[in-house]
């Protein structure tokens, strides 16, 4: 006995009902093969646009607080807390204090206190480092937003930084 027949004699249906349900079913089953196994289209391509929306977002908050830590740590550089201290009857101190102050006040700018990570540093930080000025270390930061810096040496890729420069500015560069 074929399966229309039985189907027919146990739900009391007719013939054409049959047909139509056997083929409504045949029809669903193929589909759902045909696009699980088969369809090679994207999914969701809003989903998979959030997503990478969603990562880019994160990326520039995680930038933006590591930027800021560095501000803070440089704030709080060991050799800052020397110019808070009192002078007392220490001549050196008291001399080398007064150098820093003609340097700032010539327009020099002050050597950085310690090493600077240049793929996170912000742009005032960055204007420490000996040879670069607002124009260069907006520079690296662009550059840094695309393809981060991986030795030290790649700082060279900015435009006006050649050898010299990068020798001068090499003991004050790190790389995280």
């Amino acid at each position: 006995m074929a399966i229309n027949s039985k189907l027919e004699s146990k739900l009391g249906l007719t013939r054409g009902d049959v047909t139509v349900a056997l083929f409504l079913a045949a029809a669903t089953l193929a589909g759902f093969i045909y696009t699980t196994f088969f369809d090679s289209r994207e999914r969701m391509p809003a989903h998979r646009e959030m997503l990478a929306l969603l990562r880019r977002h994160d990326s520039l908050i995680n930038a933006y607080r590591a930027s800021r830590v560095a501000e803070l740590k440089r704030l709080i550089a060991p050799d800052s807390v020397a110019a808070w201290q009192p002078l007392g009857g220490d001549d050196a101190a008291a001399d080398q204090i007064a150098e820093r102050a003609e340097g700032a006040g010539r327009g020099g700018k002050e050597k950085p206190a310690g090493p600077i990570d240049v793929n996170h540093a912000p742009k005032l930080e960055l204007m420490r480092l000996p040879g670069v000025g607002e124009k260069t270390a907006q520079a690296i930061i662009e550059r840094r937003m695309h393809v981060p810096f991986r030795r030290p040496d790649d700082i060279m890729s900015i435009k006006g930084i050649g050898e010299k420069k990068f020798e001068k500015m090499k003991p004050f560069i790190v790389i995280r």
